[in-house]
């Protein structure tokens, strides 16, 4: 048994309004950490490719 009075029903509204607001930027936050460090990996992968296929054209004599 509860000593508070039950809440009113604004009351509810802007407490789940709140809540979703939270896990929605939580969530949006989680998402877009984890999209900076796959583009991170991506990019440091593409530059080594890069770099790669500059060194190879490097050896090549031109005639």
């Amino acid at each position: 048994m509860s000593l508070l009075p039950p809440r009113r029903h604004p009351e509810t509204i802007t407490r789940t309004g709140l809540a979703v607001t939270g896990v929605t930027l939580t969530t949006g936050a989680l998402l877009f950490g984890l999209y900076q460090l796959a583009r991170r990996r991506y990019d440091q992968r593409r530059d080594q490719l890069w770099d790669a296929a500059w060194a190879h054209l490097d050896n090549h004599r031109i005639r």
